[in-house]
């Protein structure tokens, strides 16, 4: 986790936390829609650090600033859902309904 703030210049807030709202892979500079795998890895690195129930997740930044589509930032959320659902089995935790993965409600 050190290494993801010293990247940014950014100093670890210290503990403890109220909450946490790290800086995930979910990018509003790329138009590259992260894996749910990527976003899971994250989160796993987080829980290293904090209990779960304080955890919020968020992207890095709104996503209105970079010319991304509404389909791109969409989709970014979609992966952050998943990838939250894919971390919330292996905790015994209950999933989020993910509508945009039925197939007639997928936009892909």
């Amino acid at each position: 986790m050190a290494e993801f703030y010293s990247a940014r210049g950014w100093e670890i807030p210290p503990l403890p936390w109220t909450n946490l709202s790290p800086p995930f892979s979910i990018s509003h500079r790329s138009l590259q829609v992260e894996t749910p795998e990527e976003v899971a890895d994250d989160i796993r690195r987080v829980l290293e650090l904090i209990d779960a129930g304080r955890l919020i997740l968020s992207s890095d930044c709104g996503f209105g600033r970079q010319g991304l589509s509404r389909k791109h930032a969409f989709y970014k959320m979609v992966s952050l859902v998943r990838g939250a659902n894919i971390v919330r089995r292996e905790l015994g935790l209950d999933e989020v309904s993910v509508l945009a993965e039925q197939a007639n409600l997928s936009c892909l």
